[in-house]
């Protein structure tokens, strides 16, 4: 799967992301994302693409389809909490 922004490639689903998707120092708008990646289309696609990363190597050993919510809900309070987030 490959997440655009309409316009240009910003990452491949659950393989790599982009650095103009990145959050530095700078960043003041926040996009949060919480998905569930089938590990076994994980695995394949980053080893058809030869693209191991951290989040290839996360998803392709499984996570808990049913902790999307919880983990996103948890993030947005860390957001608020930690950063001052709205």
């Amino acid at each position: 799967m490959v997440i655009t922004d309409t316009k240009n490639t910003i990452a491949l689903a659950g393989i790599i992301g982009g650095m103009d998707s990145a959050v530095s120092d700078d960043t003041s708008e926040v996009l949060i994302e919480s998905a569930y990646f089938d590990p076994v289309v994980i695995r394949k696609g980053s080893k058809k693409l030869n693209l191991l990363s951290e989040a290839s190597r996360r998803f392709e050993r499984g996570t808990d389809p049913n902790a999307v919510n919880e983990a996103f809900n948890m993030i947005v309070q860390l957001m608020q909490e930690v950063a001052g987030g709205t």
